[in-house]
């Protein structure tokens, strides 16, 4: 995986108190290599401009209802399967989009909708 340099940005680390501004970042190998308040040098990065935003880890949802589109369930036995998964993958491409890249459904949902959909291990 090629190199990523994040330029202007304002970097939120738990080691400190507040964010800092004016950070750079670089990811090599979808791994944190380099965090600076200086020009960091990577010559073969690919650069990407932050304009001021903040840049921190994924969100984690421990507890969360990704097929729960309606508050009422009778409404949603009524839900053809492919519904329902057309409708949960709206509600997780939602969840992505407010940061979270981490989910736990807590009922509902079962090994299909993961990442590969491969069942776990010792499922028949």
């Amino acid at each position: 995986m090629p190199s990523v340099l994040f330029r202007n940005i304002r970097d939120w680390n738990v080691s400190r108190p507040e964010p800092q501004d004016a950070m750079e970042v670089l990811v090599e190998d979808d791994r944190i290599k380099e965090v600076s308040d200086r020009p960091i040098s990577a010559s073969s990065a690919r650069i990407v401009d932050g304009n001021g935003g903040t840049l921190m880890p994924g969100l984690i949802d421990c507890h969360c209802h990704v097929t729960m589109s309606e508050v009422d369930l009778k409404r949603l036995e009524n839900d053809p399967l492919t519904l329902m998964t057309a409708k949960t993958a709206r509600i997780l491409t939602g969840m992505l989009m407010h940061g979270f890249t981490t989910v736990r459904d807590c009922a509902g949902a079962d090994w299909g909708l993961g990442p590969g959909a491969r069942p776990p291990i010792g499922f028949p």
